[in-house]
């Protein structure tokens, strides 16, 4: 498989699947929601059933041993709602942005994929737990510079003169 979570692909179908059983396996998800890091994340049965049903739907047994898969996993424990929002979307949405300008270039900063996981996963709150989980997949598993410049013209900054 040489391109997962793109929109509408057998993997991203999977896992909303996955996503939409965790309102049936409460314990799941809360297992999965506390995690601190992606190591814990890879320790957890519910990591495991994910990544189960994921290598079903096509991915490779070699990408399924990625941590952003984790991370992916991990993130969308914490998704309460499906939106049509991309990330850098919701967090600047209204009148006064969710997600601060200065906590976006933390994200951006992010130097590995546990830092990732782990600001994402602090920032979902600020936007109701909602996102879109394909876009959430996607920029996760892809994440890198292309990804950032895309979401630095996403994200709507706010302008100075009326902050």
């Amino acid at each position: 498989m040489t391109q997962p979570f793109k929109s509408g692909s057998p993997l991203t179908g999977a896992l909303l699947a996955w996503w939409r059983s965790l309102e049936n396996n409460r314990g799941d998800r809360a297992e999965l929601r506390r995690c601190a890091d992606l190591l814990q994340v890879m320790q957890t049965e519910a990591f495991h059933l994910a990544r189960a049903r994921l290598i079903a739907a096509g991915l490779s047994a070699e990408e399924s041993r990625s941590p952003r898969l984790a991370a992916i996993v991990a993130l969308a424990a914490h998704v309460t709602a499906q939106s049509d929002a991309s990330l850098p979307g919701a967090f600047s949405s209204g009148d006064k942005a969710p997600v601060s300008p200065l906590r976006f270039r933390q994200i951006l900063d992010a130097v590995d994929d546990d830092e990732l996981f782990t600001r994402l996963r602090r920032v979902l709150p600020l936007i109701d737990d909602s996102v879109s989980l394909a876009a959430l997949a996607a920029d996760v598993w892809y994440w890198g510079d292309r990804v950032r410049r895309r979401w630095v013209y996403d994200y709507r900054w706010p302008d100075k003169q009326s902050a």
